[in-house]
């Protein structure tokens, strides 16, 4: 111990730091420093737990982002200026902590003109263009919902802040009133009751012109989602459309009634040539079969002459033999006992009493 004289270790002087001297001659720097800190050792630590906390927090005030959906300008919150040169996508940025990011929306963003509660404004209130058929009047008035979807590229960021501030999205709403207002004009009140899609084009049309114009900015989907009239010229209109149902479908039952007519005639005259056909068939088997029939005779006919004629000159027959020979053939062959031209029946019935047949 150092302490007593007894002790059997001395302790080893170091040498301190004199804050009134200029530092080590010998080169020993770590025990320079070292004193140095155990010198001002009241003043290190409390500045230091004030000093990593503030810088800690200027660290992380010094880091933005920009997200997947978003762009962004960077402004100077010192002199309130900003910097359109460059247009921030999605990432991690240091940027000091006297700068910040101004977001604009990179995805697609909806207006919407509806009584719903979330939409972004009231449904547009106009008028029609005037009908032809109805010169005294300027219009019907009319109630409108829409909505529709603008996306603004990353070029045109720095065109749209420098022309609307913050507050393009209203600027956009109102542009878009404009332009439906102005397109719901040029268009009947019949042709927004059967040409709604041709309505819906053109209001798109108006809407992206208006933008494009105005904000650099394009439409990429527009519907018309709601066509409200005064509930008398909507009866008128669905009075209108249902007598042009009904004509249509009268039209149709004529056409229906004129086709069954068309049938039955093609029937007839399908009927009609159907018996032509078979009279003519008919004719001609009449005619094929009395020929067949004529010409199966006449060659029996002949058949029997040459025959008989060989069957003479066979056994040596006269003519008169023969021709009594074929009478007796004949009369063989015939139905009736009771009748015989010229002779006695030659071929008595067992059954018969009477010893000959009945000349006649």
């Amino acid at each position: 111990g150092a302490g007593g004289g007894g002790g059997q270790y001395q302790a080893i002087a170091r040498p301190r730091y004199n804050p009134m001297g200029r530092g080590p001659g010998d080169g020993d720097w770590f025990n320079y420093f070292q004193g140095l800190i155990e010198a001002n050792s009241n003043f290190w630590i409390p500045a230091l737990s004030l000093l990593v906390p503030l810088l800690l927090s200027l660290l992380f005030a010094s880091i933005a982002t920009v997200g997947p959906t978003e762009w962004a300008l960077r402004e100077n919150l010192i002199t309130g200026s900003v910097y359109k040169n460059y247009t921030y996508e999605r990432g991690f940025y240091f940027i000091g902590p006297w700068n910040r990011f101004i977001i604009f929306p990179r995805k697609q963003v909806m207006i919407e003109l509806s009584s719903e509660q979330y939409a972004d404004d009231e449904p547009l209130q106009c008028r029609t263009g005037r009908d032809d058929m109805e010169e005294t009047t300027g219009g019907q008035p009319l109630t409108l919902s829409v909505h529709f979807m603008y996306q603004i590229d990353r070029e045109n960021v720095p065109l749209v802040y420098t022309k609307f501030g913050l507050n393009w999205h209203q600027r956009f709403t109102d542009f878009s009133r404009q332009a439906i207002s102005d397109t719901a004009q040029k268009y009947t009140p019949y042709q927004f009751w059967g040409e709604r899609e041709k309505v819906a084009l053109a209001m798109k049309a108006e809407c992206e012109e208006w933008l494009m114009r105005h904000g650099q900015t394009k439409v990429t989907m527009f519907q018309l989602t709601q066509i409200g009239f005064h509930s008398m010229f909507e009866r008128m209109i669905v009075d209108i459309q249902l007598q042009v149902q009904l004509y249509v479908t009268r039209e149709y039952h004529q056409h229906l009634v004129r086709v069954m007519k068309e049938i039955d005639i093609m029937e007839s005259v399908a009927h009609a040539e159907i018996l032509a056909i078979n009279a003519w068939a008919i004719g001609n088997a009449s005619v094929i079969l009395a020929n067949a029939t004529n010409t199966g005779f006449n060659v029996t006919q002949e058949s029997k002459g040459y025959h008989y004629r060989k069957f003479a000159d066979t056994l040596s027959l006269s003519s008169k033999q023969l021709v009594k020979y074929v009478k007796t053939v004949s009369i063989g062959g015939h139905v009736s006992k009771d009748l015989v031209m010229g002779m006695d029946y030659p071929f008595p019935d067992a059954n018969d009493k009477s010893s000959g047949a009945k000349r006649m």
